[in-house]
């Protein structure tokens, strides 16, 4: 599946569970909702330096996941194509550090 696709299939199950849940994914809920799930993550990365409790890989995949979801959520709201974007970001990082 490409980033397109997968860009698709957010909008799909988004739009699905938002009309179950009466709600809406506009911008402001997804970025609200993306800031949180990056706690999520930041708490699990950060349990074994904070609560000394070994990282829980499963999760971590899971925050990461949901992540992505609410990115590609923003990047539909912004019509941004995520792939061109990833690939345009990368060369500017080549370029800017001199890399090949």
């Amino acid at each position: 599946m490409d980033a397109k696709e997968i860009q698709n299939k957010v909008d799909e199950i988004i739009n699905k569970i938002d009309t179950k849940l009466n709600v809406s994914h506009d911008a402001n809920h997804t970025i609200i909702h993306l800031i949180e799930e990056i706690g999520e993550l930041a708490r699990q990365i950060n349990n074994k330096n904070i609560r000394n409790v070994e990282q829980d890989k499963a999760n971590i995949e899971e925050e990461l996941a949901d992540i992505l979801i609410l990115t590609m959520r923003l990047a539909n709201i912004y019509n941004v194509d995520t792939e061109s974007a990833i690939i345009g970001k990368i060369n500017k990082l080549k370029q800017r550090h001199n890399l090949t």
